[in-house]
């Protein structure tokens, strides 16, 4: 039962894929080892018995231990969390998750980053939803998979790929997609949005935090909470965050910036003159020839615009 009077809060989770690695290595469940050739596959093959088959092709159990236990008692009598993600929401003096709330797990664009989200998805919740986050539109698909039943959206990130010689831009774009509509999501609830970036691909948590600190007006006034864990210890760390999205002034002269530096690549031209007085090179720009936005400033430029 739902506590009386309680509103939802909408999580942002970062998923990553210590959850098959865990079930792996813990003596007694060998057969997770087995499982995760299946995992890495695009099309699991074998016999599914899944609630939704399309949406969880993963081995039953998978999902029978997740049902059963957060923190594991396993065979040979060590506690030991079963994933980075769950770790970190249930963490000693973090807002632990209540029935209610709504869940969105960001995740690689993968085969094993989605299937380990969605066993996470499964334990976090009965309600869940799949959504493919690739341009606008994908704002949309958020608020909608979670505004009508307390639900885990899985939302994997197009283009977001564990390999270096792949251009970013896209990938960037699409999670800043993500960061909104999860930020919209929380705001059609009037809920306050907590989040954990915990696990996943390390590289894109200073993205993600500096997308979080510049929500743009109406999600600049959400209350925004951001919790982690050490990996060795129970305690919840309340990690601060500095929003900046409510200084209109500033964020008006970084989108005439960024918006500059945009016209001059598509122009031909060099690097024009900026008005904000923030100096990121290498961060917001590239002094090619011509002069061009980072994969992180493209996805600045989508998330203000």
């Amino acid at each position: 039962m739902a506590a009386v009077g309680c509103s939802p809060r909408v999580y942002l989770v970062t998923a990553g894929t210590s959850i098959a690695d865990n079930l792996a290595e813990v003596a007694g469940y060998q057969w997770a080892a087995r499982a995760l050739p299946f995992l890495r596959e695009p099309n699991p093959p074998g016999p599914q018995t899944w609630p939704d088959e399309n949406l969880f092709p993963v081995p039953e159990q998978l999902a029978a231990t997740l049902t059963a236990t957060i923190f594991g008692r396993t065979p040979d009598g060590t506690d030991r969390a079963l994933c980075a993600e769950l770790s970190t929401l249930y963490a000693d003096g973090a807002p632990h998750p209540r029935e209610e709330d709504r869940f969105v797990l960001l995740t690689s664009d993968t085969t094993l980053g989605e299937r380990c989200a969605r066993m996470v998805a499964t334990r976090l919740s009965a309600h869940r939803a799949a959504v493919e986050v690739e341009g606008e539109r994908s704002q949309g698909d958020i608020v909608t998979a979670g505004k009508d039943n307390p639900t885990a959206i899985v939302a994997r990130i197009k283009d977001l790929v564990p390999d270096d010689t792949l251009p970013r831009h896209r990938a960037f774009a699409n999670l800043a997609w993500a960061v909104r509509g999860t930020a919209a999501l929380a705001h059609s609830l009037q809920a306050s949005l907590i989040v954990h970036p915990t696990g996943g691909f390390k590289a894109t948590l200073p993205v993600l935090i500096t997308l979080l600190g510049l929500l743009p007006p109406p999600y600049a006034s959400l209350n925004i909470e951001m919790w982690t864990n050490h990996q060795n210890t129970p305690m919840g760390i309340r990690l601060p965050l500095l929003q900046l999205g409510q200084d209109d002034d500033l964020r008006r002269r970084l989108t005439r910036d960024l918006n500059e530096i945009q016209q001059a690549h598509d122009n031909g031209g060099f690097m024009p003159t900026l008005e904000s007085g923030i100096s990121w090179k290498d961060v917001l720009w590239e002094e090619d020839d011509p002069v061009r936005l980072t994969a992180f400033g493209d996805a600045l430029l989508t998330f203000l615009s």
